[in-house]
């Protein structure tokens, strides 16, 4: 999921992390799958399975380009985020900013 995803990129760059919840894309199946269960689809798709969207970092003065270069290609991209100073993943939720937990799914474990 994004927050395991989240937390390797965090720890590898020696940075801070802090995402947006609403920005988090979650596609509509995940959504009705989440509903139909009683389950959360944040919590899916930041916890669940690997099969989720591809997560890259870009300095703040190239996002257009990037975004404008993956749009032309006919694919999605969304801005769900920062990198700051510091350690850690953290998730913004209105004006409250949380620890994210380092879990999720782990390949080979």
């Amino acid at each position: 999921g994004f927050a395991a995803s989240l937390w390797l990129i965090a720890r590898e760059s020696g940075v801070k992390i802090v995402v947006d919840e609403d920005k988090l894309p979650i596609d509509d199946l995940t959504k009705k799958y989440a509903h139909k269960y009683g389950l959360s689809a944040k919590d899916l798709a930041l916890f669940g399975g690997d099969d989720l969207e591809l997560i890259f970092t870009v300095k703040r003065e190239g996002w257009g380009k990037v975004e404008r270069k993956i749009r032309g290609i006919g694919s999605d991209v969304t801005l769900i985020g920062e990198v700051k100073e510091g350690k850690g993943v953290y998730i913004r939720r209105g004006e409250e900013i949380e620890k994210l937990p380092d879990r999720g799914y782990r390949h080979f474990q």
